[in-house]
This record gives C-alpha cells, structure tokens and sequence, in this order.
C-alpha cells in the first residue's frame, strides 16, 4: 500500500513540474529602437490595413509556459509583416485584463533562445516595451535587430520577467508568462 502511494505521489510530483522541463535558456545581444501602438485584448479584429500588411496565423503562436488561469487568457497570436521584418502586430487577451509587456528574442538554429537588451542600460537588462489595450491590435517595431520570437506578460510583472531574462534562470521567471516564435 505505502509503495503505490508513494508512486501516486511521485507521478503527481513529476506533472506538477512538467512545465520546467526544456526552458528556453535566454541571454542577450541585440538592440534597437522601440516604436508601439494600441493593444487589444478581444482578438483578431483586423481592419483592412492591417490584413493587408501582416500574416496572421490560424491560431495563437505565442502561448503560456502553462495555462494556470485556465480561461483561455495568455495566449497572442503573433503576426509578422509583410514587407518589414522588424515590424509585428500582436492579438490576445492579457492573464490579468491589464497592459502586456513585449520582450523580443531570437530562437537560433540550435534552438538556443536570445533576448534583445536594452542598450539604454549599462546593467544589460532586456529590451521591453510595455502597452495598454487599444483598437485593432498592438504594433511594435524592433528596427535594426533580428528577431523572431517573443516573451509576453501582463504589466504587472514585468520586473520579474526581467529578471528571468537576465539571470538566464528559469525559476526566475513569474508564474505567468508566454513565449513563442512567430517567424
């Protein structure tokens, strides 16, 4: 009896830390000028300019680390533009219904994960730009860097996030926080 017991409890130890298995390992290289417009959080409302001018995936493409709300919040979809690389426009809806936090990164072809710093700062902290819901989606530009992947979170925690990036620490990071490639 003790011993399927013990292996109930390990089997619930080993999901509950699934989500901190294969963390992308950040550090930072790049940096640019930031330029950001309006944010919304109530999904893909694309007016026709912006259909014109980005490809938005089907589904979202920028997701939780994991889903600890469990409503569906946390997840962006992503959509690169068409005719400038260092030009996106982000859909979802915040975890906690504030301003999000966009922190741009680079996946290599290893598989290694790069975050852009914020040459600003001599303490090499990460690059961020951080938005309020608006209309039609949130713009951002990272002129001058390559880029192709990003780190979203709510405002709130936004200090934390950084230092996630920074230290390259995983158990750094906030509990809510979503990544993903979009390029």
């Amino acid at each position: 009896m003790s011993r399927s017991l013990f292996l109930f409890f390990f089997a619930g130890a080993i999901t509950a830390c699934g989500n901190m298995v294969n963390h992308p390992q950040v550090t930072g290289t790049e940096v640019a000028a930031l330029t950001v417009q309006p944010f919304t959080p109530d999904g893909l409302n694309e007016s026709a300019t912006n259909a014109a001018a980005y490809t938005c995936p089907g589904s979202p493409n920028v997701v939780p680390d994991y889903d600890w709300a469990f409503n569906g919040t946390g997840y962006y979809t992503v959509c690169p533009s068409k005719s400038n690389l260092s030009d996106i426009l982000v859909h979802g809806t915040p975890v906690a219904g504030t301003g999000v936090c966009i922190f741009p990164a680079e996946i290599a072809a290893n598989g290694q994960v790069f975050a852009k710093p914020d040459v600003t700062k001599a303490d090499g902290s990460p690059w961020v730009q951080c938005v309020q819901p608006g209309a039609d989606g949130v713009h951002a530009s990272f002129p001058g860097i390559n880029w192709n992947a990003a780190f979203i979170v709510d405002v709130a925690d936004v200090q934390q996030m950084g230092l996630c990036i920074q230290g390259g620490i995983y158990s750094y990071c906030p509990k809510n926080y979503s990544f993903g490639a979009f390029r």
